[in-house]
């Protein structure tokens, strides 16, 4: 009879999957809200069909409702930025009219801008989440 000695080598490397696992989380949340922040821009610079005024600055063609907001002054646009903080990225607009435009005023009907580019990359994000957790031995 043959001894036979059979050694057996285990490798976990939950700890490292772990300790991975924010950081990819990060980025993908990270490129899909530059994502977002480029569709708002691109939008917001596509031409619009609400009323035509003239303005110390020259002629302005505004947004109708529900069309992504017309661009005049850029400010806008210049005030849309994305800041990650660890495995969160938001995506900022500080124009302090965005609000009234995203939603509405009594006087106003709204030019939804974020929402609507938001739901276009909602599945993108799935998507990459899903790949991510595939991936995971």
């Amino acid at each position: 009879m043959t001894l036979r000695i059979v050694t057996v080598v285990t490798y976990n490397n939950i700890a490292k999957v772990i300790a991975a696992l924010p950081r990819a989380a990060g980025d993908i949340a990270e490129d899909v809200a530059k994502l977002i922040r480029n569709d708002v821009e691109s939008e917001m610079r596509q031409p619009k069909h609400g009323n035509i005024y003239h303005t110390p600055l020259g002629f302005h063609q505004a947004s109708a409702p529900d069309e992504y907001p017309a661009v005049w002054t850029g400010r806008l646009i210049s005030g849309l930025s994305t800041e990650r903080h660890g495995t969160v990225t938001y995506v900022a607009e500080y124009e302090r009219h965005a609000m009234f435009l995203e939603y509405g005023t009594p006087n106003m009907l709204p030019r939804p801008h974020f929402g609507p580019s938001a739901d276009k990359f909602r599945s993108e994000f799935i998507r990459r989440m899903a790949d991510l957790e595939r991936r995971i031995p």
